[in-house]
C-alpha cells in the first residue's frame, strides 16, 4: 500500500539531520572553545566533527535512497532504519559526556538529532 506520509517523515527527518549536521560542522570552533578550557579540546573536536559528520551521511543516506528507489522499495526501508538506528545509537553513546561541556546549541542539537531520527524511523515503519 503506498502512503505518502512516510515520505514526509523521511524527507523531514533527513533534512533536519542533514541541515544540523551542516550548522554543528560549521560551529565547531565555538562549540568546542569550553572543551579547551578543560584541556580536552582535541579528543572534543574529533569526537564533534565525528558525530555531525555522520549525522550529515545518515540523512544523507536516507535521501539519497528515497529519491533514487522510492519508499516502495523493500531495499530502501532497511537502509532508512539502518539510519535512523544508527543516529539514535549516535546520541545516546555521545550526548551524556558530549553535552556536559557544550552550550546551549549542542544540547539544543542533542533534539534536533533525536528528532531527526525519530522521523527517519517512524517513515521507514509506515
Amino acid at each position: 500500500m503506498i502512503h505518502i506520509i512516510d515520505d514526509y517523515f523521511l524527507l523531514a527527518g533527513a533534512a533536519v539531520a542533514v541541515i544540523w549536521g551542516i550548522v554543528a560542522v560549521y560551529l565547531t570552533r565555538s562549540m568546542v572553545r569550553r572543551a579547551a578550557e578543560s584541556g580536552n579540546s582535541g579528543l572534543i573536536t574529533s569526537l564533534w566533527l565525528a558525530r555531525n559528520l555522520l549525522v550529515v551521511f545518515a540523512g544523507l543516506l536516507v535521501f539519497g535512497i528515497i529519491t533514487t528507489l522510492g519508499t516502495e522499495n523493500s531495499v530502501a526501508q532497511p537502509f532508512a532504519m539502518l539510519a535512523g538506528m544508527t543516529i539514535i545509537v549516535l546520541v545516546l553513546l555521545t550526548a551524556p559526556r558530549a553535552y556536559t561541556i557544550m552550550p546551549v546549541a549542542g544540547k539544543i542539537g542533542v533534539l534536533l538529532e533525536l528528532l531527526a531520527a525519530i522521523l527517519i524511523l517512524v517513515g521507514s515503519v509506515i
